[in-house]
């Protein structure tokens, strides 16, 4: 059985995540394949620092971040401990789209509506900038559960449709 060390470890071969993003997504997909179960109690900072090599605040940030989620709680000089094993408890999506017109206006309402309020929804405008698109993905991966992207025109840019399938597949 994997360890939560484990899962924190496999992130590091996804491009573009921090070590504060690796912990926190490898710290829920071992909650999520069953790793560890509510009320377990966690690795110490010092353990995390030993084991995986991360700095002291990078595992204190990610630890706050579970713990405002809900799914982490500290206990006062005793340590850190699984509050909850239900770690999808609101669907978080990035809508990136080039600019608010009545068209996108309708999209989003309709969007909106559809989705419900229990969904949390930011919205990101690159105005077909592509240098603005670029900084806009790269603040935004991984922290989202999806992604919802109006794409721009660009001469370096693959047709839609091979990019959908490429991504798809």
């Amino acid at each position: 059985m994997q360890t939560v060390y484990d899962h924190i470890r496999e992130m590091e071969h996804i491009s573009g995540l921090s070590k504060h993003e690796q912990f926190v997504q490898g710290f829920l997909n071992a909650v999520d394949n069953k790793a560890i179960s509510k009320g377990d109690m966690l690795p110490s900072v010092n353990n995390l620092i030993t084991e995986l090599g991360f700095a002291r605040e990078t595992i204190a940030k990610a630890y706050k971040e579970l713990i405002s989620r809900g799914i982490v709680e500290s206990k006062n000089r005793i340590g850190f401990f699984l509050a909850k094993e239900n770690t999808r408890s609101q669907l978080r999506i990035a809508l990136i789209i080039f600019a608010f017109d009545s068209f996108q206006e309708v999209f989003y309402k309709t969007f909106r509506n559809r989705l419900g309020k229990q969904t949390h929804i930011d919205i990101f405008f690159h105005h077909n900038n592509i240098d603005v698109f670029e900084s806009i993905i790269d603040r935004v991966r991984g922290k989202y559960n999806m992604y919802v992207v109006a794409p721009i025109p660009h001469k370096n840019q693959e047709p839609s449709s091979t990019l959908y399938l490429r991504i798809n597949s």
